[in-house]
């Protein structure tokens, strides 16, 4: 098993979910709607086509095994512009549960370009290697509810900006701390959230866990 996204920055990029030819329908299908939508992939066909592009499950595969299930929920985020501002936070805890960081990966799948002036993803190189930290609720904001974010946060100048275009991909350990600030240009940054897992990644403290829709390799029927 690999263990590239441990030794080094914690995320990899340049991976390949869809070509330019199939990227622009997927813009149009997703469409408008809310700033966060949940779970696209139940109904929308290229969302099910990305978790499964043959670069990103073999690259997931690589990092936690054969057998992979998605956590749900996916999250599809429209970033328009103006001051849509996800804070600093880790994608592998919650108020519930955390995730085995050696049995769970996260994905982001950029379905229009994401730069610095739309938003992209600022992450904090090699942040993963300490861990989980102690996480807040942020200030609620109607539509996108009180998201967790670090109670105590690097300061901006740890941040590097990580661009990712149209039809690519990022990788990241589910401890590697990242935000994304504001989208500054006249359209909107469009991406796909998803969290890979393989059997045993969930830790629960209480409360329901996770649901887990398997894509490849052998699970349990119960």
């Amino acid at each position: 098993m690999s263990t590239w996204l441990r030794t080094d920055t914690g995320y990899r990029t340049g991976l390949i979910w869809a070509d330019p030819e199939h990227v622009a329908p997927a813009v149009r299908a997703a469409g408008s709607g809310p700033d966060i939508e949940l779970s696209p992939h139940r109904r929308h066909p290229w969302a099910r086509r990305a978790l499964t592009a043959t670069p990103i499950l073999t690259a997931v595969q690589d990092r936690i095994g054969p057998a992979v299930a998605v956590v749900e929920p996916t999250l599809l985020l429209r970033k328009r512009p103006g001051a849509f501002v996800v804070p600093p936070h880790q994608d592998g805890i919650s108020a519930g549960f955390e995730l085995d960081a050696d049995r769970a990966v996260a994905v982001w799948f950029a379905l229009t370009d994401a730069t610095a002036a739309s938003g992209c993803l600022l992450v904090v190189p090699g942040s993963h290697h300490d861990g989980y930290r102690p996480h807040v609720r942020a200030p609620h904001d109607p539509g996108r509810g009180a998201p967790l974010t670090l109670a105590v946060p690097p300061p901006d100048d740890a941040f590097t900006p990580v661009p990712v275009p149209a039809g690519q991909a990022l990788l990241m350990d589910l401890r590697l701390i990242h935000r994304s600030d504001a989208n500054t240009t006249d359209r909107p940054r469009i991406g796909l959230n998803a969290i890979f897992a393989a059997a045993g990644a969930v830790h629960l403290h209480h409360g329901e866990p996770p649901a887990l829709q398997p894509l490849t390799g052998d699970w349990p029927t119960t």
